[in-house]
Parts: structure tokens; C-alpha cells; sequence
């Protein structure tokens, strides 16, 4: 990637390689079915709210997104 910013691309490559098997092994962890529901956590720009939530939903319904207010990041996503 030419740079670091996040685009529908990068969300969905994301959820494939990141988040999916992120919450696979936290569901065998726990001994959770493969249809348990799930929570990420977003911050609210507009690439997380426009096609990629309209992509999840189609694609990955167990996964459900939380989208942290404008101007909290700091709070919600320490790491970030």
C-alpha cells in the first residue's frame, strides 16, 4: 500500500485477515458456535459507515459494528 489510510479495500482485507480469525479463535476459545454474534469497534469515518457496513452486513451478519462518537477515539480506542 502506497499509504496507511483505510479505503473499502483495506476494510475488507481487514476482516479476512484480521478480524475474522481474531474471532474464530475467541469463539473455539470459549466454546462459542461459529453463528455467535460478534461486536467490533469503529471509529465513525465515513469509509467504515458507507459500503463496507452495507458489504458486512451481506457478508459477515454475525459481525455487529459499534461506532465510537466523533471526537472520543481517544477514549474508545486507547491504542489508536
Amino acid at each position: 500500500r502506497a499509504n496507511h489510510w483505510s479505503n473499502m479495500e483495506a476494510m475488507i482485507e481487514y476482516v479476512e485477515t484480521v478480524l475474522d480469525p481474531n474471532l474464530a479463535s475467541a469463539r473455539e476459545k470459549l466454546g462459542h458456535p461459529a453463528s455467535a454474534k460478534s461486536i467490533s469497534l469503529l471509529d465513525s469515518w465515513s469509509v467504515h459507515r458507507g459500503p463496507f457496513l452495507e458489504w458486512l452486513k451481506e457478508n459477515r451478519p454475525n459481525i455487529l459494528l459499534v461506532f465510537v462518537p466523533a471526537g472520543c477515539t481517544s477514549v474508545f480506542q486507547p491504542a489508536d
